[in-house]
């Protein structure tokens, strides 16, 4: 399938918006995540979390952009120890109603 550059631009754009948008209410809370907006795909944009504890990182990241209207479409788990803490990438989607 071809894409029209345009329309990826301003696809982009939104999903840069909303990157910057979720980094910055995440820190201002106490969550510090690297925020990358995502060109392809039904994802927006992900959130990496490194060394992050399950409940304090991870599971207030989501409960945060839920708020804010985001829904948490995968998760990639890139470490773990078996310990509370571990490192995932977490893909995340705008609800549009």
């Amino acid at each position: 399938m071809l894409y029209d550059r345009d329309e990826l631009n301003k696809r982009y754009d939104a999903r840069m918006e909303m990157a910057v948008e979720a980094e910055r209410t995440l820190q201002k809370y106490g969550v510090y995540g690297d925020v990358e907006a995502l060109m392809y795909g039904s994802k927006d944009f992900v959130v990496e979390i490194h060394w992050g504890d399950w409940k304090h990182e991870h599971k207030r990241c989501d409960w945060i952009l839920g708020g804010m209207g985001y829904n948490l479409v995968s998760v990639d788990v890139t470490e773990d120890n078996g310990s509370d803490c571990y490192s995932a990438l977490r893909y995340y989607r705008k609800d549009v109603a």
